[in-house]
């Protein structure tokens, strides 16, 4: 814990006192990433595994805009928060709330590149892709307010 304590016991509001809680929190979350970064290429392997027959095809009109080209035509996000985990994927949550986008720091269309965070190309085929929530918090850097996104695609 003392190890922890000096890594995480600090934050940007110098008024705000860390709990153990909070520490322990952030150790757990630094502790997933770097699991994450360690096993990267098994990962990838098993999520996302490449053959040598992959070719692109035409989009049909319920797959249109899945590479974000057209910004965010078709799609439609949520906002809403929480305030305990869940044993499942889904994160239980008061209500979403519907949100115009883009909506600085969390949705936003970025170009391609590598992600800074997991070290991986942003997009697979075309040159802009979904950006969901940001590595400094909703606000602002150090701001970390519980948020969990959603973003839907309409298919007519």
């Amino acid at each position: 814990m003392v190890k922890a304590r000096e890594l995480y016991g600090h934050t940007c509001d110098k008024h705000h006192v860390v709990t153990e809680e909070e520490i322990k929190a952030a150790a757990a979350e630094a502790e997933k990433h770097a699991f994450i970064h360690a096993n990267m290429d098994e990962y990838m392997k098993l999520y996302f595994p490449q053959t040598t027959n992959r070719s692109v095809t035409a989009d049909t009109f319920i797959c249109d805009n899945g590479g974000f080209e057209d910004d965010f035509l078709y799609y439609s996000g949520f906002v809403s928060t929480f305030n305990s985990g869940s044993n499942t994927c889904t994160p239980n949550v008061s209500g979403w709330t519907p949100e115009t986008m883009p909506l600085t720091n969390r949705f936003e269309i970025v170009n391609s590149g590598t992600d800074e965070l997991v070290g991986i190309q942003k997009t697979l085929f075309e040159n802009k892709a979904l950006r969901i929530n940001n590595k400094n918090g909703h606000i602002g850097s150090c701001y970390f307010s519980k948020g969990v996104d959603r973003v839907q695609k309409d298919l007519k």
